[in-house]
């Protein structure tokens, strides 16, 4: 599968926690998707020491917009990734409500641990069709000589 074929596959995706996505699609994605979050927080603050107070107000809502946005599609790409290795999407919200507690310090070590757990079930072949969609032929073909 071509990397434009991926790229329209997560943009008609992008919100959508029904489907599945492949492990080619999720590893081709997933980085990229951090490196825009850590580019966006670099910016964000640079330009709050640097942007005068009407201009800050600005820079926030885009980045809580830009954040909330990324977070959900993010959360999208891990379910539909859950999916693709028959297990429930379920296992992302419990990984959303860790996050939501993690200034508390034993809960943000549970939730690193949670989500390394995550990325290994992401990191899967994927099965054959299921309850979660059917699997592309090429899609299964690809994943199962790796």
């Amino acid at each position: 599968m071509s990397f434009s074929t991926r790229w329209k596959r997560l943009k008609d995706n992008f919100f959508s926690f029904s489907g599945r996505t492949t492990r080619k699609e999720f590893w081709t994605f997933y980085p990229i998707y951090i490196f825009f979050a850590i580019l966006a927080t670099f910016l964000f603050c640079l330009l709050i020491m640097l942007a005068p107070i009407f201009i800050m107000w600005i820079v926030v809502g885009l980045y809580v917009g830009l954040s909330i946005a990324f977070g959900i599609s993010t959360y999208a790409l891990f379910t539909r990734r859950l999916h693709d290795v028959g297990k429930s999407g379920k296992w992302v919200f419990v990984l959303f409500i860790l996050n939501i507690f993690t200034k508390i310090n034993v809960i943000a070590v549970i939730s690193v641990i949670y989500l390394v757990y995550i990325l290994y079930l992401c990191s899967k072949k994927s099965v054959p069709d299921n309850k979660y969609g059917k699997c592309y032929e090429a899609d299964y073909f690809f994943t199962q000589d790796n």
